[in-house]
């Protein structure tokens, strides 16, 4: 599933600070089929929004993960 804002007018963020908020959220290659990709980290540092490919057990839990990351990710950014 692809979530993605765009029309954020947040503050900038350093990259590793956007892992690690992100942390236990992000796809971990080689571990369990669930998580985040992010797309668009210049996005992320921005402050500007986001782009994520989000990947879950089935699509109704891809979904909850992608709107419960997305409301995270526009209420700090």
């Amino acid at each position: 599933m692809i979530t993605e804002r765009s029309d954020l007018n947040g503050a900038s963020h350093h990259l590793a600070d956007v892992l690690a908020r992100l942390e236990d959220d992000l796809y971990v290659a080689g571990g369990e089929p669930a998580g985040a990709v992010i797309m668009s980290p210049w996005q992320l540092e921005q402050g500007s929004g986001f782009e994520l490919v989000v990947f879950d057990a089935d699509v109704e839990r891809a979904g909850a993960r992608a709107r419960r990351i997305a409301a995270s990710l526009s209420a700090w950014l």
